[in-house]
């Protein structure tokens, strides 16, 4: 009959993608909890936490959801890392294999759209700021004859077009920000519904 540690030495490397510390944290919370419970046996562990598998991949869940949250760290290397982890939780989901087909086609379709977005709005932002660059060293050109209301409609026109470009820079890293966030809370969300039906 096999005990529950062996239970907890399964779900130790299924976990084998989160740092040493925060794994032996988790595994010594689950061997605590058996003790505490009066789990003896595999089992019991897998009747209330289900498979290992599935426990490792709501635990990722957690874990993406904890490093989004976490406010100690750069901000960006938290999305990115939060966005990482919560991938690795989705597919690390013992799944039939037509999802993870699905799944994988659908995260292929949608990363290649997100890029395509992301280049043309990055192109269109530096051609604006070129714009505006060609436009306020051209403004210049209206003093030698002396043209004053050229020269200010030429420099308001550069300086429009450089607040444009700020704000859409602006924006963007909001966007990505929040389109980050939105992407792990939604991978959360599949991973904690697909493992409590499991």
């Amino acid at each position: 009959m096999r005990s529950y540690k062996d239970y907890c030495e399964k779900l130790n490397i299924s976990l084998s993608r989160i740092p040493n510390q925060e794994k032996e944290e988790v595994i010594d919370y689950y061997l605590e909890y058996a003790v505490d419970a009066g789990y003896t046996s595999y089992e019991q562990m897998e009747s209330k936490f289900g498979s290992p598998k599935n426990l490792a991949a709501k635990i990722y869940s957690e874990v993406s959801m904890k490093e989004l949250e976490n406010k100690n760290n750069d901000r960006k290397g938290n999305s990115i890392k939060a966005l990482r982890i919560g991938l690795i939780a989705l597919f690390s989901l013992p799944m039939a294999f037509p999802f993870i087909i699905a799944s994988s086609a659908i995260s292929f379709a949608f990363i290649i759209s997100f890029f395509a977005i992301l280049i043309a709005l990055i192109v269109t932002i530096g051609s604006l700021g070129l714009t505006a660059v060609a436009l306020f060293i051209k403004s210049f050109s209206f003093l030698i004859p002396f043209y004053p209301f050229l020269w200010l409609k030429s420099l308001g026109g550069s300086i429009s077009l450089a607040a444009i470009v700020i704000l859409s820079l602006i924006s963007l890293f909001f966007v990505i920000k929040f389109s980050t966030r939105a992407i792990v809370v939604f991978i959360s969300k599949v991973v904690e519904r697909r493992t409590n039906h499991a």
